[in-house]
């Protein structure tokens, strides 16, 4: 088990915490919140893995070069990338494992429990999507009878499947 994947099993459990705050608090007014947030956190755990399974798969392949010229220009190329590097989609991972470790297809493995590779795939699309809908809109743009944008099923899903797209995601970086 790499530390990258350890780390994320870790700050999931920050969205599963949102989740049970929302279970206990399901009937107070504001608790719609917990779930969105929880949403945002469960993102946040996926994206810190897919930037620290780079670097330290980086840190693994490059030693010998570490403290060359080529390999400080190559950290600062890095460094740079992952700055403008946010809300993981299948094709940002897969282009930035491509460019930094050669890895033609980073997703072609992703067969987790219940989804084919092309379904894993869609469906992290999907949820990048919903990610990007909760995060740039407002309460204020919600009316008092408007839908909930996350549902707590929605939720769970969420993280039970990044859950097991991180498993994945390292068995196939550890092979």
């Amino acid at each position: 088990m790499s530390k990258s994947l350890e780390k994320f099993n870790y700050s999931i459990k920050d969205a599963e915490n949102l989740l049970i705050f929302f279970n206990d608090n399901s009937k107070k007014k504001d608790a719609e919140v917990l779930k969105r947030a929880g949403f945002v956190m469960a993102f946040t755990a996926w994206e810190t893995y897919v930037e620290d399974r780079l670097v330290e798969e980086l840190d693994v392949r490059s030693s010998m070069i570490k403290d060359s010229f080529i390999g400080k220009f190559f950290q600062k190329k890095l460094s740079e990338e992952l700055k403008r590097f946010n809300t993981p989609n299948v094709e940002k991972t897969r282009k930035l494992y491509r460019d930094f470790l050669g890895i033609d297809d980073v997703t072609k493995d992703w067969n987790i429990q219940g989804y084919s590779q092309e379904q894993t795939k869609k469906q992290l699309d999907e949820f990048v999507e919903k990610r990007g809908q909760i995060v740039h809109q407002s309460k204020e743009n919600v009316s008092e009878t408007s839908p909930d944008i996350v549902k707590k099923d929605e939720l769970k899903k969420l993280i039970t499947f990044l859950k097991n797209l991180v498993n994945a995601f390292d068995k196939r970086l550890e092979e």
